[in-house]
């Protein structure tokens, strides 16, 4: 066996239960969720399920690292005290699972432009890294429809993100990185929800995959003139060059960063391709995908304070 389990108190949130639905007068409002508390979500209008199968000892989401794994690859949270971040767990699963863990936001009225960001990271037992994978969802109807088994997802049928879905031990960042998901496709606004979704196949205690993530500072902004009057980001062209490209492009921001910034990219489905690091003062950098499948991509640069560079390209 490759983990230690250990038996921990199961929480008091039912299982498959809705906790807390929000009233419309809170609908197209921003939320600014840090995990300080996290018996305090329900009220905030927040919800969760555990749908992994075999479940394990742990039934929900956890108030920071999870006590019953080896104690080794300890990490604090992205901000505040050192366990105010939420997180998932191997131990959620028992022997070989596939672990279903679900993290629904407060309802909203969604549309396009909106922009949700968070944080997250994994970590390794020792020098071994156990691959982990999350996936965000969005819902466009009223409800926390996640389905009834593991495999299901109900009503989140719009995947936004997928971080690591081939397993490898490199693409789930080990270090806090933030990923800013902004939200298409709608035919006008409509009332929903974002998922967090802790989902890994081959997972659990037994598995070849899963260890431990964590959660921190998820942020929602919707567009101008639905509910909200400032932004606490500020969204700046990126040109992209060569466009279309077969096998490097370069990021141009038009002006040097003032402060390091992370780098998204996410293809048509979805998933997660690469992410990295721009540093302070640099102005353009080029990347090399001419391993990338041929498509479109999108491209989200994040510096830390608070510019949001945004652009995609054509890989042929």
């Amino acid at each position: 066996m490759k983990k230690t389990t250990t038996k921990i108190i199961q929480r008091t949130m039912l299982i498959g239960a809705s906790l807390f639905m929000l009233s419309g007068t809170s609908k197209g409002q921003a939320f600014n969720e840090g995990f300080d508390d996290i018996t305090t979500l329900g009220a905030s209008g927040w919800v969760t399920y555990q749908l992994s199968n075999p479940i394990g000892t742990v039934t929900d989401w956890l108030q920071g690292y999870d006590p019953g794994a080896n104690a080794t690859g300890l990490f604090d949270a992205y901000s505040g005290a050192s366990n105010s971040f939420i997180g998932g767990t191997f131990n959620m699963g028992s022997g070989t699972a596939t672990l279903s863990a679900w993290l629904l936001t407060p309802e909203r009225s969604l549309n396009n432009g909106d922009t949700l960001s968070f944080w997250t990271r994994a970590t390794s037992l020792g020098a071994t890294v156990y691959p982990d994978r999350l996936q965000v969802r969005m819902s466009s109807v009223s409800g926390t429809n996640v389905g009834a088994d593991e495999n299901s997802v109900g009503d989140f049928t719009t995947l936004m993100l997928d971080i690591n879905p081939l397993y490898t031990t490199t693409d789930y960042p080990l270090v806090w990185t933030q990923y800013q998901l902004p939200v298409a496709g709608l035919s006008g606004s409509v009332t929903g929800r974002f998922a967090f979704r802790y989902f890994v196949e081959n997972g659990g205690p037994g598995g070849a995959n899963s260890f431990i993530i964590g959660i921190d500072d998820a942020n929602y902004r919707p567009v101008s003139g639905v509910g909200i009057t400032s932004f606490s980001y500020e969204v700046m062209s990126l040109h992209t060059y060569p466009n279309p490209t077969t096998s490097q492009v370069t990021f141009d921001l038009g002006t040097s960063l003032k402060s390091n910034a992370t780098v998204v990219i996410i293809n048509e489905m979805g998933q997660l391709v690469s992410h990295g690091t721009m540093l302070t003062g640099t102005k353009a950098q080029i990347l090399n995908v001419s391993n990338f499948a041929n498509g479109i991509y999108s491209v989200t640069v994040t510096d830390n304070e608070n510019h949001v560079f945004h652009s995609s390209f054509l890989k042929n």
